[in-house]
């Protein structure tokens, strides 16, 4: 799973850029996460930039990269789910 849509960085337009979670972490308080989003010029571009984050984690919900997605989507209102291969 990934997201798609156009980000800024220093002032230059990136559209349909390709939002992916790496590493989801949960903490030992198992309420707490964080994970790293790489935004890539395409599914198999280059890192273009990345980013260090923190949400709430829910023991009881979904996985933590399912969990990291709806977090970020509520940032990115029109971001598009992608589903990659296998899913």
């Amino acid at each position: 799973m990934a997201l798609q849509t156009d980000v800024v960085f220093n002032g230059v337009t990136i559209q349909g850029a390709y939002v992916a979670v790496v590493m989801p972490c949960i903490r030992m308080n198992k309420v707490s996460m964080s994970f790293c989003v790489h935004y890539k010029n395409g599914r198999y571009g280059d890192v273009i930039a990345a980013q260090d984050m923190d949400a709430s984690y829910d023991i009881e919900g979904s996985n933590p990269f399912k969990q990291a997605y709806v977090f970020l989507k509520a940032d990115m209102p029109n971001a598009i789910d992608v589903l990659e291969d296998g899913q």
